[in-house]
């Protein structure tokens, strides 16, 4: 009898881990269903002005959002970003599907409670307010912002962060002009039309012409890009600048011109 009653124990053991497995995780979830029931700020959060004051001066709501920060594993920059646009009064308004995951959520007038993966399922859209709490870094060709939506239920001021979104843009990296210009030694006011200059900027082969009309516009290039240029020297013709006629350097933080002054013999 024992016997009997020791497999049928272990296979109701078996059944429920089985079912247990089988569960999606959904069901692990807590479903927030309705706002008035042990709300973080009794009466609600029903205007900016309140959000600004609950954020800054509400110690439970304070301590809320860094127990939702920390317990979601966001960065640690999410709560102070969200300070400061709270105090720039860059606050919005928006509401939730029902439906959505929203991950940890605060709640409870006298005890603040945590509760993880938190799902809301009441009857209709939530609304609430919130600020974009955002940090941009710089990886590699790209500026890659991270934004989380630090947020508040109108009805109780239970409060929530909503999962980051990422933007990337390309770095924008400043250009600079690089000229070139052939003067007669002798009389350097008269610009020489008709001379190559040659060499290579960034690693990429050049051959420019100068012009009598003005400076002539080589490419505009990053700063920190290489250069190695050099006239072709025409016949009847000595160097006067640069020495042997060649400019070799890196683009700074402004346009540059490279003046060749040549003598006739």
């Amino acid at each position: 009898m024992v016997s009997i009653l020791k497999r049928r124990f272990l296979a109701c053991v078996v059944v429920l881990l089985a079912v247990a497995l089988l569960m999606p995780a959904s069901v692990l979830a807590y479903n927030w269903t309705k706002t008035p029931v042990s709300p973080l700020v009794p009466g609600g959060v029903w205007s900016t002005k309140t959000f600004k004051h609950v954020v800054l001066n509400h110690k439970k709501v304070y301590t809320a959002l860094k127990d939702i920060v920390r317990i979601n594993n966001m960065p640690s920059w999410v709560y102070t970003s969200a300070i400061a646009e709270t105090v720039a009064g860059d606050i919005h308004s928006a509401n939730l599907p029902v439906g959505t995951r929203i991950g940890a959520m605060g709640f409870g007038p006298n005890k603040t409670t945590i509760v993880d993966n938190t799902v809301w399922r009441g009857s209709k859209k939530l609304p609430y307010y919130y600020v974009d709490a955002a940090k941009t870094v710089v990886e590699g060709e790209w500026n890659v912002t991270r934004t989380y939506r630090v947020c508040l239920a109108k009805p109780c001021g239970n409060p929530f962060v909503l999962g980051k979104t990422i933007t990337r843009t390309r770095v924008a990296v400043p250009m600079y002009n690089l000229y070139i210009e052939k003067l007669n030694g002798r009389q350097q006011q008269i610009r020489q039309s008709g001379w190559h200059v040659v060499g290579t900027i960034g690693g990429v082969a050049v051959d420019a012409v100068t012009s009598s009309d003005g400076p002539v516009l080589v490419g505009s290039y990053p700063a920190g890009t290489a250069y190695s240029l050099h006239e072709v020297l025409q016949d009847g013709w000595d160097i006067v600048t640069p020495p042997k006629g060649e400019f070799i350097g890196t683009m700074q933080t402004q346009d540059l011109t490279l003046t060749f002054v040549n003598e006739q013999l």
